[in-house]
């Protein structure tokens, strides 16, 4: 029997294991799958490069976007490593950044 979600999913949500998704962005699709096939929670979040936000000017280099990391999370190994085959096999992942 499986527990039910102990915790939210979706934006910002951080759990124990994450795929780097080597791109800066999170395509819909990879959201899609995860709202279908997830058995647990699940979220993906971004890790932000430090040269990206200038906080004493409260600026953006544009020239740093492409350094951000964009990441995908899951509660549960098994939903991660679902998850993993699923993209890998989706192949258009490769040359995001």
């Amino acid at each position: 029997m499986l527990k039910k979600r102990r915790k939210k999913s979706g934006y910002l949500q951080r759990f124990r294991h994450n795929i780097d998704l080597n791109s800066f962005g999170v395509d819909g699709d990879l959201i899609e799958w995860c709202k279908r096939q997830s058995e647990g929670s699940w979220g993906w979040w971004f890790w932000t490069h430090p040269d990206w936000h200038n906080l004493d000017y409260d600026t953006y280099d544009e020239r740093a976007y492409g350094r951000n990391r964009a990441y995908m999370s899951f509660q549960l190994k098994r939903d991660a490593v679902r998850f993993w085959f699923w993209w890998q096999r989706m192949g258009d992942h490769e040359n995001k950044r």
